[in-house]
């Protein structure tokens, strides 16, 4: 058959084909089959090494030892994609063996605080880096950063937390040379002081997505930030704390330049419409405008969104084309959203019942395609009320899902678990659903919510603390599409008896188990009863404490045992594995 798939089809058609898959599924089907085929995958223009979504041990051994020599080996203007995540064991010392390779993009994820140095170190060797994103787990200080957006080759940089950190830059200023970056995305808010001295080290920039935060002292307003970045048109901004003429003052001098603004805000100052289509007018060359309000707490005095939502419904507004919305519910979380629409990011926080929504167009059908991941807080229904949304209203109609959380507030007097379920299954297009997670359910023992898995046939990714799990746990072993599973541990009293019933029962199915425990003993209880079980059908083993437990980590004594441990799996079993802790607060296994 691979004879006639030859014959039958040019290199350029084959080489179309091999774009569409991964370096090691392209490598092991088609390398040495023949001269042909090992000369069109050496002729590749592009390989994209991806260690995120790698199973077992093995892969990442056939990446190291046989794909990336054979690429040095050919490469003339070979470029090369990088995806890492660094819980992964030492993964991202896999760069030591890239240094002489054309490496273009860099994404990491999960960046644990013991490999900074390591990155710093080894980055500038890359001279034709121009994309680089973090995930990172820790903060970075001043140099750290700065070391960053000065690499000269670098043009894109997104440096994204798993946390969000307040300013701790007393001063951008510093010995720094003019950087190259024309796109800066960096998920840390920066004081207004610290946001304009900032700007004055990107002068080539074209795109910028920050937070921003008043300080705690006055300070004039720069009106010369046009001149500092001259070529910036896209600004998407993240603003608390700051009034609404205030962040006029800041953004007038780009009135000129600006072709994209997106502003998301915490404040129902900047609900007025009468006052963005002033500010707006200034602005010549915007064609695109978000604005996103999102209040967990009102105005003292009473509001009327039919008169808010009035203020965006003048000709300036429809004559741009934009259009809003607003959801309200004084009696829940979030009480009050004011958003353009389309929806402009990916998340979305919402209920289930009982939200007015008012909109300025009534052909809403594209409202909520951007969102992807959807927080959905669960009250009880009030008696008589419908649900807020259903696929005849598209304005509510999730249809791109593919994270779905679910948030219990619900009280225990009855379960309406039955009629949630069913009016989800109208709100949300869940063959999309491939994450799901039940959070803060440890109060509703008897619901039978979790049954929404039943209608979600695309699942690969279940969280759920233990307790609902263990009420549920062969429902779940059940769902065959099932391969990753996050486990909370809420309580400390979990007997041994109990840890090792639910293991022998895990579904073959999962092939990635992660357990968030609030101590380093659980760890270690959870550690010696899966090695009974010869750790079942695992390829990857996370075993963290809470992120929310500040003080625990793992002490040096707690350390060496698991070196200890890990040397005994070695010699007596003859595991092929590898392992690394994190930060002193997590233990990962890879198989």
């Amino acid at each position: 058959m691979s004879s006639q798939f030859e014959k039958v089809l040019p290199n350029e058609i084959l080489l179309m084909i091999f774009e569409y898959l991964n370096v090691h599924d392209l490598f092991q089907s088609f390398y040495n089959l023949n001269k042909r085929f090992n000369n069109l995958i050496y002729s590749m223009p592009l390989y994209h090494i991806d260690l995120n979504n790698i199973e077992r041990k093995s892969t990442f051994d056939y990446y190291q030892h046989s794909i990336i020599p054979k690429i040095q080996y050919q490469q003339n203007e070979t470029v090369i994609v990088l995806d890492i995540d660094d819980d992964l064991c030492n993964c991202i010392k896999i760069l030591d063996q890239l240094k002489q390779m054309n490496l273009k993009s860099l994404r990491i994820k999960n960046f644990n605080e013991d490999n900074i140095n390591y990155l710093l170190s080894i980055l500038p060797m890359f001279t034709q880096l121009v994309f680089l994103r973090i995930q990172s787990k820790v903060n970075l200080n001043l140099n750290q950063f700065v070391q960053l957006i000065t690499i000269p080759s670098l043009k894109q940089f997104e440096l994204l937390f798993l946390n969000y950190y307040y300013p701790s830059y007393t001063s951008i200023k510093s010995q720094i040379i003019l950087s190259n970056i024309e796109y800066l995305c960096v998920y840390r808010y920066f004081q207004i002081k610290q946001f304009q001295e900032l700007l004055q080290y990107l002068p080539k920039l074209k795109k910028l997505f920050i937070y921003i935060i008043h300080g705690n002292y006055l300070m004039p307003i720069n009106n010369n930030l046009h001149q500092l970045v001259p070529n910036l048109n896209d600004l998407q901004l993240y603003v608390q704390k700051i009034g609404f003429d205030e962040l006029q003052l800041l953004l007038q001098p780009l009135s000129q330049q600006l072709k994209r603004l997106a502003i998301s805000c915490w404040s129902f100052e900047y609900s007025n419409g009468k006052k963005w289509e002033i500010f707006l007018k200034s602005f010549l060359l915007l064609k695109h405008f978000h604005l996103d309000i999102t209040l967990y707490e009102l105005p003292s005095n009473s509001i009327n969104i039919k008169q808010i939502l009035s203020t965006f419904q003048t000709k300036f507004f429809f004559n741009a084309h934009w259009y809003f919305a607003i959801d309200y519910n004084p009696n829940v979380d979030i009480k009050f959203v004011l958003y353009t629409l389309p929806w402009p990011i990916k998340y979305f926080h919402t209920v289930l019942y009982n939200v007015e929504t008012l909109s300025t167009i009534t052909d809403q059908s594209y409202s909520t395609k951007n969102v992807q991941n959807l927080y959905i807080q669960l009250y009880n229904q009030v008696s008589n009320s419908t649900p807020t949304v259903n696929k005849g209203n598209s304005q509510h109609y999730y249809s791109n899902v593919e994270s779905l959380i679910l948030i219990n507030r619900l009280s225990n007097n009855n379960d309406q678990s039955s009629q949630i379920i069913d009016d989800l299954c109208h709100k949300i297009d869940l063959t999309k659903i491939k994450s799901l997670k039940f959070d803060n359910f440890d109060d509703l023992q008897t619901t039978s919510i979790i049954d929404i898995i039943n209608f979600i046939p695309n699942l690969l990714e279940l969280k759920i603390i233990f307790k609902l799990y263990l009420q549920h746990q062969n429902l779940i072993s059940n769902i065959s599409t099932i391969q990753t599973l996050i486990v909370y541990f809420d309580s400390d009293d979990l007997t041994e008896d109990i840890l090792t019933n639910c293991f022998s029962l895990l579904s073959i199915n999962i092939k990635n188990l992660t357990c968030i425990t609030n101590n380093q003993y659980q760890i270690l209880n959870l550690l010696e009863i899966l090695y009974q079980f010869k750790f079942l059908n695992i390829k990857k083993l996370l075993l963290k404490i809470n992120n929310r437990t500040e003080i625990e980590i793992f002490t040096n004594e707690f350390i060496q045992f698991i070196e200890e441990f890990m040397m005994k799996m070695s010699l007596n079993d003859k595991y092929d594995f590898m392992y690394k802790i994190n930060d002193k607060k997590q233990l990962v296994i890879w198989f």
